[in-house]
Parts: structure tokens; sequence; C-alpha cells
């Protein structure tokens, strides 16, 4: 099974760019399987999560319930440079915000 690293930027979080290393099938992340990724830059604030087959990031058990789990469409997705998705998570008022993120080459990042 070979593994792709996939770095994408989204222009309004720009320090929070989000890497996952997954197996690529048919240009799409394969399905039902979970991968590892982070949120964040590494050396810096990060946080690392699973994107589930759900396409859910889940960011862990020591998150509380509300942030524990984003939602995420990149499953549906091409994986290409330039390609885009969305990530939605709650805020700070209990409303949702979705980011638009961008894939980026790896040397980008």
């Amino acid at each position: 099974m070979q593994v792709t690293r996939i770095v994408a930027i989204c222009s309004e979080e720009p320090d929070w760019p989000i890497v996952i290393d997954a197996q690529i099938v048919a240009d799409r992340i394969a399905p039902k399987t979970p991968f590892f990724g982070s949120w964040g830059k590494l050396g810096g604030e990060f946080s690392p999560f699973v994107l589930q087959p759900t396409g859910e990031m889940d960011f862990g058990s020591d998150y509380a319930e509300t942030d524990r789990y984003f939602e995420c469409n990149i499953r549906s997705r091409e994986i290409a440079q330039g390609a885009m998705f969305t990530v939605r998570k709650p805020d700070d008022d209990n409303r949702v915000r979705e980011f638009v993120y961008v894939i980026r080459p790896f040397d980008d990042a």
C-alpha cells in the first residue's frame, strides 16, 4: 500500500494547515480506512487527529465532545494539487464555521 502525504492550506487560517497521510485509490482517499493527520504546524501549535471513514476528523478523548469532531468532505473530493475541500467546526458561539482548504504540494508546507 502506497501512502501519500496530503498538505492543504486555508487562506483564512494559514497557520493551521492540514496534513494527512493516506492511501489514494482512483484519485480519492481510500474508503473504509481511517488515516492519521495533523491540524496546525508541526513544531508549533498543532492537534493530531484520525480521519474516520465517515469523513469526521476525530481529535480524541482529551477534547470536549463539542470540540472533538470536525466535519470534513475530503473523502468525497479528488486528491490533486489545487483541489479544494471544506472543514466545518464549531466556534465559541455554538455556531458552525466552514473553512475552504486547497491541496498543495508537500514542499509548500
